[in-house]
């Protein structure tokens, strides 16, 4: 259910954004060059999912090995959109305004972007308040020779008696690591899916 929610989230803002992929493949470390780990914020994520739609674009989610789609706390996914009229800054604006637009069903719902050289990131929450959870992303968007290339960082909490305490920490947080996930996703060394 919680996935369900988070996934229903991310699909209404990829729609926004002119962007929609879901169909899933078989190992995308030989078909696209990816790796099947990757470290993102200190912590190894491992690849487990990864879709491809064509010209509707392409996404590779990691996660924790020991985690599910369900219980989640720190992803990392690549999406490359093979469509090279789709400016980076416009698509986090839209984005961006998609994730707004829904303050009227998620009062947490919240976000920010940050253009640099062409290039912008999307900072947002979200909640999921009947499902008991919080989600702070990260959208790196920027423009390839392939195509509109998107990284992203999403990290959850998930709310519950053991966890009610650490909501407000969790939010406040957003401020002190956001430089930090921002220049985890301009680094050159973060994986491209080779889609040739």
């Amino acid at each position: 259910m919680k996935q369900a929610f988070c996934r229903f989230v991310i699909t209404g803002v990829m729609i926004l954004s002119g962007i929609f992929m879901n169909q899933s493949i078989g190992t995308a470390e030989e078909t696209y060059g990816l790796p099947a780990q990757i470290t993102v914020r200190g912590e190894t994520l491992t690849l487990k999912e990864a879709t491809d739609r064509q010209q509707q674009g392409f996404i590779a989610e990691y996660i924790h090995d020991h985690k599910t789609w369900d219980n989640w706390t720190l992803l990392f996914a690549v999406r490359l959109v093979p469509r090279k009229d789709l400016d980076p800054v416009l698509s986090a604006k839209a984005t961006a305004n998609g994730i707004i637009a829904q303050k009227e069903v998620d009062p947490v719902a919240n976000a920010a972007v940050f253009e640099k050289d062409g290039s912008a990131v999307v900072d947002f929450l979200v909640s999921g308040q009947d499902f008991g959870l919080l989600e702070h992303n990260m959208w790196r968007y920027s423009q390839t020779d392939d195509g509109l290339l998107i990284y992203q960082i999403a990290r959850r909490l998930y709310v519950n008696e053991k966890t009610q305490d650490r909501t407000e920490g969790f939010i406040k947080e957003i401020a002190v690591i956001r430089n930090d996930i921002i220049k985890e996703l301009e680094a050159s060394t973060l994986p491209v899916p080779d889609l040739k």
